[in-house]
């Protein structure tokens, strides 16, 4: 290209030019060059990059569809086979991975939303009573614990369930807890080891058996809940029924390591008050733990069971 003429040199634009003409930086354009997505259609003897008119309008279109965040390898194919089905082909494609982009927001979004509804619903809950409330169904997952299980043992296996679809529920939005038998728990010397750690699901699992923390009824057909949950525990993972019942339910300062004989011993006074059973495990729920004070003497911890007459 040493013979071009000053004059045909004027028909060409220098990177700088290009770039000006573009918005984009003289950096962009040597990286089209280097990935040989648009290349100069010479280079001068004194370094200068030159591109021709035909160069000026690929880049119009690797910047417009660049702008619209087209991957570098859609549009080098389309350079090289360019047609409106073509085009038609690549917005499609976009338009779905915009569709999922947007789902995905708005699953965060969502989360973040009954996120915050539950930290606001914390923030009013009134803390060391006790209450017997009436629940709609809800269901739980359980991991169960074996008691040989060490404290890192216990830590790692709560680590890999909980964190197993953190891209669907935030540990947040999940609630998860961890299960005492109640024989432990009203013993009046809890040992707090816990049988198992549990999340809340949104609704009941499909094609899935359920174990149901119903009733205790010893029938010769079906056995105690306390056996239900007791065979449950030797599975990997199992779904539990909370069923429409009344619940025992205490929210208290002070963690539950520190708290489970006093809680117990407060709570079985209530429940011989009105009497009442309790049915099945106590499920307990940290409220305010590390995620909002390095301090253990500020976390409030929350524990419920079911109860019948």
């Amino acid at each position: 290209m040493n013979n071009i003429s000053k004059k045909q040199y004027e028909n060409y634009f220098t990177a700088g030019e290009l770039a000006s003409m573009f918005g984009i930086s003289k950096q962009s354009l040597l990286y089209y060059d280097k990935i040989h997505l648009l290349s100069p259609d010479f280079i001068s003897e004194n370094g200068y990059r030159h591109y021709s008119i035909t160069q000026y309008l690929d880049l119009e279109i690797i910047v417009n569809l660049r702008s619209l965040d087209i991957p570098i390898n859609d549009i080098q194919d389309y350079l090289n086979n360019r047609s409106r089905e073509k085009l038609d082909e690549i917005f499609r494609k976009k338009d779905r991975v915009c569709a999922d982009i947007i789902r995905e927001n708005e699953r965060i979004r969502n989360s973040i939303s009954v996120i915050t509804d539950k930290l606001n619903e914390e923030r009013k809950e009134l803390r060391n009573q006790v209450f017997i409330r009436s629940y709609p169904p809800r269901y739980i997952k359980i991991n169960p614990l074996a008691e040989k299980d060490s404290g890192k043992d216990r830590i790692v296996l709560f680590a890999r369930a909980s964190h197993k679809n953190l891209h669907n529920r935030s540990l947040l939005e999940k609630q998860q807890g961890w299960v005492i038998t109640r024989e432990d728990f009203f013993s009046g010397h809890c040992s707090n080891i816990s049988t198992g750690f549990f999340f809340f699901l949104n609704g009941p699992v499909k094609n899935h058996h359920l174990e149901t923390a119903g009733p205790e009824q010893n029938t010769p057909d079906k056995p105690t809940v306390h056996e239900n949950q007791t065979e449950a525990r030797t599975k990997k993972y199992y779904i539990l029924t909370l069923p429409e019942s009344l619940y025992c339910e205490m929210t208290f300062d002070g963690t539950f390591y520190d708290k489970a004989d006093e809680i117990s011993g407060k709570i079985q006074q209530q429940l011989e008050k009105y009497k009442l059973k309790p049915v099945g495990d106590v499920f307990v729920l940290p409220v305010k733990n590390h995620w909002f004070t390095q301090n253990q003497q500020d976390y409030v911890t929350k524990l419920f069971f079911q109860v019948n007459s």
